[in-house]
């Protein structure tokens, strides 16, 4: 009974080291562009000037998520900006998670908007639009060396995405 017990033990203090190597400590960093262009600038503890990306880095972030859009009207967000931003993370040596909002702009679980582009289109054109758009980022990074480690399909789709086509209504 003894031996059993601290073979358990061993395997959860096992389990326990593990888990912490795979903890990822990471941020959403889809604003990052529109501060650049407008002159936001960051600063260290120091009050010290310093790069975003480099100061997360140093602040022991691994990982940065970055929110793609299909045809943002101010041009962040879209697949070129998500590619310039993962080059710099992938410089870093920071993972990075793509988060797929499918729409213009943003998501959340009270706005779901079909992409303008996309507008009025029938289901089977639509699953071809989120096909060949999620290939096309996809491959836009991998053509340039940055491959994701993780995507997330929508943000915030506990309502469904792609609204009125793809929304669930729950019943009262």
């Amino acid at each position: 009974m003894k031996k059993s017990l601290v073979t358990l033990l061993v395997l959860w203090m096992a389990q326990a080291v593990l888990a912490q190597d795979d903890f990822v400590k990471g941020a959403d960093i889809g604003w990052l562009t529109g501060q650049e262009a407008r002159g936001q600038k960051f600063y260290d503890r120091t009050g010290q000037e310093r790069e975003c990306l480099s100061l997360l880095k140093d602040y022991q972030l691994t990982a940065v998520r970055r929110r793609v859009w299909v045809n943002p009207r101010d041009g962040f967000c879209n697949k070129e900006d998500v590619l310039q931003k993962a080059l710099r993370a992938q410089k870093l040596g920071m993972d990075v998670m793509l988060c797929f909002h499918y729409g213009d702009s943003w998501a959340d679980p009270g706005q779901q908007p079909i992409p303008a582009a996309w507008k009025g289109h029938s289901y089977k054109q639509m699953k071809r639009d989120l096909t060949n758009h999620t290939a096309e980022v996809i491959s836009l990074l991998k053509a340039n060396g940055v491959t994701p480690r993780w995507a997330q399909v929508g943000n915030e789709t506990s309502n469904g995405m792609l609204w009125d086509m793809g929304h669930i209504k729950k019943n009262p």
